[in-house]
C-alpha cells in the first residue's frame, strides 16, 4: 500500500511541475485550441502511468510475476515521453505559426493508438507468460511431491541387500522430467499407490516383498518417462 501511495505522490508532482510550467512560463499561441489540446493529452499521458503501474505491478502476486511486468511499463514510460516531446515541438511552433488544430489532434491521436495497441499486446503477452507459469506449476507438482518421498525413503533406507536398487530408483526418479501432463495420469497415479505401498512395505521390514515392489516402480518410472519423451517429439 505505501508503494502505490508513493507512486500517487509521484505522479501527482510531476503533473502540478507540468502544469505550473506549462502555464506560467510566458509565450505567446497562435492558436490556443492546440495549446489546449497539447495540456489534455499530456495529462492523459501522466495518468497513464498510474494504469501501467497497477497491471505490473499491484495486480501481479509474486516477484517473477512483476518482472514480466517491466515491459508494460516501459511502454507507458515511452509514451509518456514522445508526448512530452511532440508536445514540446507543437508548442514552440505554435509561438511563431498558427498550428491548425486538426494536426495536434491526428498526432496526439495517433500516438495514444499507437501506444494503446503496444501496451495492450505487451499486456496480453504477460498474461500469457503468466498463465504458462501456473501450468508448470502444476504439472511439476507430481514429480515435485515423488522427489521428496523419494529422498525421505532412499535416506532411512538400511536394509543394505536392496540398498543399491534403492539408490537405482531414487536416482531415476530425480533425474525424471518434471513436466507432467494429462497423458501420464494412469501410470503417475499408479507410480503414487505403488511408492505408498513400497512405503509400508519397508516400515513393516517385509523384506521378501521389497526388492518385487522396488523392481516395479522402476519399471513404471522407466515407463513414464518414455511416454513423456514421445510425447515431446
Amino acid at each position: 500500500m505505501k508503494n502505490k501511495v508513493r507512486f500517487l505522490i509521484i505522479v501527482a508532482l510531476f503533473v502540478a511541475i507540468f502544469t505550473v510550467c506549462y502555464f506560467v512560463i510566458p509565450y505567446p499561441h497562435e492558436n490556443n485550441t492546440v495549446f489546449v489540446l497539447g495540456y489534455v493529452f499530456s495529462i492523459l499521458a501522466f495518468l497513464a502511468q498510474i494504469y501501467t503501474f497497477f497491471v505490473a505491478f499491484v495486480k501481479s502476486k509474486n516477484l517473477q510475476s512483476k518482472f514480466y511486468g517491466l515491459p508494460v511499463v516501459k511502454v507507458g514510460v515511452r509514451y509518456l515521453i514522445i508526448q512530452l516531446i511532440i508536445t514540446l515541438i507543437l508548442t514552440v511552433i505554435n509561438a511563431f505559426v498558427a498550428v491548425p488544430g486538426w494536426i495536434s489532434v491526428v498526432v496526439y491521436l495517433l500516438i495514444l493508438v499507437l501506444s494503446v495497441v503496444g501496451l495492450i499486446t505487451v499486456e496480453a503477452y504477460k498474461e500469457e507468460v503468466e498463465k504458462v507459469e501456473v501450468i508448470n506449476v502444476v504439472n511439476t507438482i507430481f514429480l515435485d511431491d515423488l522427489k521428496s518421498n523419494a529422498k525421505s525413503l532412499n535416506d532411512k533406507f538400511n536394509y543394505e541387500p536392496l540398498k543399491q536398487n534403492m539408490k537405482k530408483l531414487y536416482e531415476l526418479i530425480i533425474y525424471s522430467d518434471p513436466v507432467s501432463s494429462p497423458e501420464l495420469a494412469p501410470v503417475e497415479e499408479e507410480i503414487t499407490r505403488k511408492f505408498n505401498d513400497l512405503k509400508i512395505t519397508y516400515s513393516e521390514k517385509a523384506y521378501e516383498r521389497l526388492e518385487t515392489e522396488i523392481d516395479q516402480l522402476t519399471s513404471l518410472m522407466e515407463e513414464r518417462n518414455f511416454r513423456c519423451k514421445k510425447l515431446k517429439k
